[in-house]
Order: C-alpha cells, then structure tokens, then sequence
C-alpha cells in the first residue's frame, strides 16, 4: 500500500463519525485497496486474499494488514 492511501485510510478510520467497519467498506469499494483491518479478538473487515486465521498470525494489539504486511493503526479508543 503506498504511504499516501495508507494514510487516506488510517485517517478515514479515525473518524468518529461512522463505525470503522462501514468505513473500511466505503475505501474498499472506491479505492480498490485491499486490506484488513483487526484487533486482538476479531478481523473488523478484510478484502484481502488470504484468510488471517489460517495464516496463524498473531493479532496483537490493533492493526492494519496490507497484503503480508502488517503495521499498526493509530485508530480511536472510540470503536
């Protein structure tokens, strides 16, 4: 993912105003950027074309996965 969208998309999930669930379908479906977004317990959203869980990752913390790599989100104690 290059650096301009993956800011696009951690500011877009930011946003307090719509869940980051909705938002990440919305940057899906306009960027045709593929990701996931996770936290410790669940996959929020994911396009990506791989299943998370099979890979054995370790979703640790909160997160954002751009193909096989993985960084992390700063994104709001609100969701």
């Amino acid at each position: 993912m290059r650096e301009n969208h993956r800011n696009i998309v951690i500011s877009i999930l930011n946003s307090r105003f719509t869940p980051i669930d909705i938002s990440a379908k919305n940057i899906a479906q306009s960027t045709a950027l593929k990701f996931a977004i996770f936290d410790a317990k669940k996959i929020v959203f994911s396009n990506i074309d791989f299943d998370l869980r099979k890979a054995k990752i370790e979703l640790k913390g909160r997160g954002i996965c751009d193909n096989k790599v993985f960084f992390l989100a700063p994104m709001s104690a609100d969701h």
